[in-house]
C-alpha cells in the first residue's frame, strides 16, 4: 500500500476509488499517523469520503490542507471549521489572470457563434446541445 507509508499525500485525480470512495480503494484509515493530506481539486466528493476524513482529523491522527469540500461554500457548522489540525482555504485554482482571460475568450466565442446560428465551439454538453 502507498497510503500507509506516506508522510504527505496530495490527491490529484478525479477518477474515484481512493480514500473511501468507489469501492475497493485504499481508505483514509490506511493513512499513516501524522500524515499531511492536501486536496487541491474541485472533485473532492468523487475522490474522498469527507466524513471519513473528518473522523480521522478529529482523532488528531492527521493534518490536512483543504480548499475543496463536498458542500460549497463550506457551512459554518462544518466540523472542519473547529479543527486545529486543518487549514481551510477557498478554491482559487482558476483565479490566474491567464485563466480568467481564456474563460472570457471562450465565453465570447460561444456567444458569437450562438448569435450567428453556428455551433458553439466550447460546449460542455454537446449531446444535449445537438438536441436543441
Amino acid at each position: 500500500m502507498v497510503l500507509d507509508a506516506a508522510d504527505v499525500v496530495t490527491l490529484e485525480s478525479g477518477d474515484g476509488g481512493v480514500c473511501g470512495r468507489g469501492g475497493g480503494g485504499e481508505t483514509v484509515g490506511d493513512l499513516t499517523d501524522a500524515v499531511k493530506v492536501t486536496h487541491p481539486h474541485r472533485l473532492l466528493s468523487g475522490l474522498v469520503d469527507e466524513q471519513a476524513l473528518i473522523n480521522e482529523l478529529d482523532s488528531g491522527r492527521l493534518y490536512a490542507g483543504l480548499d475543496v469540500f463536498e458542500e460549497e461554500p463550506l457551512p459554518k457548522e462544518s466540523p472542519l471549521m473547529g479543527l486545529d489540525n486543518v487549514v481551510l482555504a477557498p478554491h482559487l485554482g482558476s483565479a490566474t489572470a491567464a485563466t480568467r482571460q481564456a474563460m472570457m475568450e471562450r465565453a465570447l466565442a460561444n456567444l458569437e457563434a450562438g448569435f450567428s446560428d453556428e455551433p458553439i465551439p466550447f460546449c460542455v454538453n454537446p449531446d444535449v446541445y445537438k438536441k436543441l
